[in-house]
């Protein structure tokens, strides 16, 4: 049986995206990678689909736009003879997988823990679930299974900035011959005896995943005739938008060759003094890095060698949009969950995300 893997779609992160004929240009980002994975499971005899959690990028009420895209992808998928298997992550709102289990016929839509025969493989499910504390007992009745398949974070696992992370213990799944995870969004493989892995995302969120591989995962997988479950795993990597983040003394701007990040999200920092920093041509900056091709340019970013402080110079007010006018006075505070707060400013901006005031995005974000 074949299975490709994935999770953490978010439809989807509209930051450092740009209007390309009334469409959001990252919409069409994360629009181009979803119809890279499905060609590639139709023509490669995939049987299956697993999306391991966070279908959407927020908790209620996703633009139309960014569910059409999903679900067309799901349909061309069942169309053809491909099943889909899905489980609601951080992100999903309890309401969304029934919806999409009544709009998909036949597909099997995750939002409380379950197991399911495909094949003849038995697949446990552990969608996202609000808890304080990890109590291994909830798999006990499922220990049977031939896969796990959940949205959290796991013992070992490395952040996109790094970190490890001190999660679900592995030797609590490690009966599982094979365990999907999803929630962290860097392709990663925790243990390849008994096969635990994230398969990651298909875009980057944000700077903090620049320099990440992205793509899914590939499972070729089977019994034996005693009954041993045997796999196969390979990771598909998919184009996608690049992040880049360069930082460069004043003294040496001229020197910057914004052509090596052409199509590329680039962040730049420029350090120097007072008086060098007020001597730039921030206009012409920005222009030179759009004639080279720079897709979006996030800042410049000045920093004074006499303090840490980010400034936004005047000359620069009437090329800011309101996106990048907001990520560079939060640059400039000292506060935490910047993406979340940039993330729900665009929200407002792009208007359509809240109704009656009321609609708030996930208070958990994975990276």
């Amino acid at each position: 049986m074949r299975i490709l893997v994935t999770a953490d779609l978010h439809f989807c992160y509209r930051n450092y995206g740009k209007d390309i004929d009334g469409v959001n240009s990252r919409l069409l980002d994360y629009q181009k990678s979803w119809d890279y994975l499905i060609d590639y499971a139709l023509q490669h005899d995939v049987d299956l689909m697993i999306i391991a959690g966070d279908l959407l990028r927020f908790y209620h009420n996703p633009r139309m736009d960014e569910f059409s895209i999903l679900l067309h992808g799901l349909q061309k998928l069942q169309n053809n003879g491909v099943s889909v298997l899905a489980i609601r992550g951080n992100h999903d709102a309890p309401e969304l997988m029934p919806l999409l289990g009544s709009i998909l016929d036949g597909a099997i839509m995750v939002d409380k823990i379950d197991m399911f025969k495909i094949n003849g493989l038995q697949i446990a499910c552990l969608p996202y679930q609000e808890r304080q504390t990890w109590n291994p007992e909830v798999l006990d009745q499922y220990r049977g299974a031939d896969i796990l398949v959940l949205h959290d974070t796991l013992q070992g696992a490395v952040m996109s900035n790094g970190l490890l992370f001190d999660g679900i213990p592995l030797k609590d799944i490690k009966d599982f011959p094979v365990v999907i995870a999803g929630h962290i969004h860097k392709y990663q493989v925790l243990n390849s005896k008994n096969l635990i892995f994230y398969p990651g995302s298909l875009e980057p969120a944000d700077f903090g995943e620049a320099g990440q591989e992205k793509g899914f995962v590939v499972l070729d997988i089977h019994k034996t005739a005693k009954g041993k479950v045997k796999a196969q795993y390979e990771f598909v990597p998919v184009p996608h938008r690049k992040f880049a983040v360069a930082e460069v003394t004043a003294a040496d701007i001229s020197q910057l060759d914004f052509s090596q990040y052409r199509d590329k999200v680039l962040r730049l920092f420029i350090n120097g003094t007072k008086k060098e920093l007020g001597e730039l041509d921030l206009v012409k900056l920005v222009k030179e890095a759009e004639e080279a091709g720079v897709f979006y340019l996030d800042g410049p970013h000045l920093k004074t060698l006499e303090e840490s402080q980010t400034r936004v110079d005047s000359q620069l007010e009437e090329l800011l949009t309101p996106d990048k006018a907001l990520r560079l006075y939060l640059d400039s505070q000292d506060v935490e969950d910047k993406e979340e707060i940039i993330n729900l400013g665009l929200s407002i901006i792009d208007g359509g995300f809240y109704k009656n005031g009321k609609q708030q995005p996930s208070h958990k974000l994975a990276r």
